[in-house]
């Protein structure tokens, strides 16, 4: 699966340059002087959403597309065109019904790897277990090491597990503690870390990677592999309303009958449901308008994806959704690991023959009950409760390290510094790990973070 983002400048003379990264469009930008500008409108979706939805980026005049698609102008507009909509597993299924996915995923690791060193991020989760299990299948003991931080907010101590399972298919584990309170090192490393990135992040991990980089468990020479996109291509149901999403996906030839009304309301529904998978924060609009203080509080790129997507059938709308803000979503990760000098990055769930053999043994009720199944006889003690990964405890932190935090914030001139210390009076480490306004102060604090270092 290619994750690779082409990216666009937009010209005084309204042409288009494209480039292949974002890095070579900012430096290209500063070879003919010209600064670039955070976009209000993308900022105040990146604070209410935690993502900026392409083609727009936090940048005014720069656009980011898949690299099957492309961006033109049409009657002034920028306008995404969409050349190909993911739907591979749609043609050219049959012959891999029958591959093993364990093996699938045991040979993307050993063609990744080819005898470099490699680090597995072991949540011990569903996701990562298999990889260990195709590492081990793949004889690569010697190449990969395995990281796990031990975190507080799983019901279980996953560490634990982790460590034994290594041991049980002889992997060398590594297990670093939770980040708490920064030392002052730390929190230099972290400036000179985000002033490596072209663009924020709002995930709930962007501190686990520079934590692991400070620890030295990960070096630049080391090839990193990660879990990630198997959630999403799969369209996870991760409650009710999704299971509900899936009857209108299954029975589309009904659809077709009712009246267009209803259709259009049903697909402007189904558009932001899926869209939501993606949204990283729940910040409402009133906090956000208060956070940084707009003139006009934009709203129109978000509806603009809404009315975009109204205009396809549901199966396009959920794989635009499902993998075109997947793919963005792994690139944007891929690109700030490799901007931090890892030597590379690999998601080896997101390789095309893995896709495939995974949605070929799709199960409605539960769409990774085939990883389950593999786990079970890969690993018939496996604990399969759930895990949070390398999450953070969010409340934790933002309660332990509040006084670096708002030092931090005080110095971004776009932040309304007194509705921060607001939201800070109710904060405390013994909430919800996702607690709202812990979620948001944070969510504000690697932004400011970033614009710090970026822009400083």
């Amino acid at each position: 699966m290619n994750l690779e983002n082409k990216y666009y400048f937009l010209s005084c003379d309204t042409t288009l340059v494209e480039f292949r990264s974002l890095d070579n469009c900012l430096t290209y930008m500063d070879e003919i002087g010209i600064k670039p500008i955070l976009d209000e409108s993308a900022l105040y979706h990146f604070l209410r959403n935690g993502i900026v939805v392409p083609p727009y980026t936090i940048y005014r005049h720069i656009f980011t597309c898949a690299a099957n698609d492309e961006i033109c102008i049409s009657k002034g507009k920028i306008v995404m065109r969409r050349n190909e909509f993911r739907t591979w597993w749609h043609s050219k299924r049959s012959f891999l019904k029958q591959d093993n996915v364990l093996d699938l995923l045991a040979n993307n690791l050993a063609s990744s790897v080819s005898g470099n060193q490699a680090v597995l991020m072991l949540s011990s989760g569903k996701d990562s277990n298999l990889l260990l299990c195709a590492a081990a299948k793949a004889n690569l003991r010697e190449e990969i090491k395995c990281v796990t931080i031990k975190s507080d907010i799983a019901l279980n101590d996953e560490s634990v597990f982790a460590a034994r399972l290594c041991t049980d298919l002889g992997f060398n584990h590594i297990q670093l503690e939770e980040l708490g309170r920064m030392s002052d090192a730390f929190v230099l490393y972290l400036r000179e870390y985000f002033s490596r990135l072209s663009e924020p992040a709002s995930d709930f991990v962007i501190l686990q990677y520079p934590w692991l980089l400070f620890n030295n468990v990960i070096s630049k020479n080391d090839i990193l592999i990660d879990g990630g996109g198997n959630d999403q291509y799969l369209g996870i149901a991760t409650n009710k309303r999704d299971h509900f999403l899936h009857f209108f996906f299954k029975y589309q030839f009904f659809w077709r009958l009712v009246g267009r009304l209803f259709r259009s309301r049903l697909k402007n529904y189904v558009g932001r449901s899926l869209l939501e998978r993606f949204m990283l924060s729940r910040t409402t609009p009133h906090d956000v308008n208060e956070i940084v203080q707009f003139e006009n509080p934009p709203h129109s790129k978000w509806n603009s994806v809404e009315k975009d997507l109204s205009r396809f059938s549901l199966s396009q709308i959920k794989s635009y959704v499902v993998c075109t803000l997947a793919a963005n979503e792994q690139h944007l990760k891929k690109v700030r690991l490799q901007s931090a000098f890892v030597k590379k990055v690999v998601f080896p769930f997101l390789d095309v023959s893995v896709i495939n053999a995974l949605i070929d043994q799709n199960h409605e009720e539960n769409p990774k009950q085939h990883l389950l199944d593999l786990l079970q006889k890969e690993l018939p003690d496996c604990d399969f409760t759930q895990k949070k990964g390398f999450s953070l405890n969010i409340s934790k932190f933002v309660y332990v390290n509040l006084d670096l935090i708002i030092a931090e914030i005080s110095e971004c001139q776009l932040i309304n510094l007194s509705k921060i210390k607001q939201m800070a009076k109710s904060c405390d480490r013994e909430l919800d790990p996702l607690h709202y306004e812990s979620s948001v102060i944070f969510q504000v604090y690697v932004l400011c973070l970033w614009i710090n270092s970026r822009f400083k």
